[in-house]
């Protein structure tokens, strides 16, 4: 990729993405995905992921998105914040950020 390349590549995109209650749905998971990959600006976007641990009865979490994520390797997740009142499912909000 030629130097007027990155830099046209690094011009487009958001800086930041907030997504809350998003990853509900194993289906959607690498459609989603693709999506953050494509408008998230690189390298200095970030994507803020907030949602259910677990999804009981549809299957999904952040967990279980973050295994798409990590598979692929464009993204580095780091966890923000917990929230586990103990009387509701668990909560997270994650970092991503290309690498």
């Amino acid at each position: 990729m030629s130097d007027s390349s990155k830099e046209q590549e690094q011009m487009y995109g958001y800086d930041v993405i907030l997504m809350a209650e998003t990853v509900y749905s194993i289906d959607t998971f690498q459609n989603l995905y693709n999506l953050l990959k494509l408008c998230v600006s690189h390298p200095n976007g970030v994507v803020y992921m907030a949602g259910k641990k677990h999804y009981f009865g549809v299957g999904g979490g952040t967990r279980q998105f973050l295994s798409v994520v990590e598979k692929d390797g464009f993204f580095a997740a780091n966890l923000v914040a917990e929230i586990a009142d103990g009387s509701s499912n668990v909560r997270e909000v994650w970092k991503l950020s290309p690498k």
